[in-house]
């Protein structure tokens, strides 16, 4: 599951493409109606369901930020 930015998640199924901000906002996406992510669907009710599935891949703990400069490594 990519993470773009601390407690930022998507999750992809093969239909849909979900995103969850940090901030609470959100973003769905058909990706089968809709393949280049012009419309955000996370408030139409009709798709409320496929949101709530995808909701429950998202991650309850979150990773630790890494940074290689703290690590030592170089």
């Amino acid at each position: 599951m990519p993470q773009q930015g601390t407690l930022n998640h998507a999750i992809h199924s093969q239909r849909y493409h979900y995103i969850h901000y940090r901030d609470g906002r959100e973003e769905l996406y058909d990706n089968t109606a809709d393949p280049y992510g012009w419309k955000n669907l996370a408030d139409d009710p009709k798709h409320a369901e496929a949101k709530e599935k995808l909701k429950k891949w998202l991650p309850k703990v979150n990773a630790e930020h890494f940074r290689p400069e703290a690590s030592g490594s170089r």
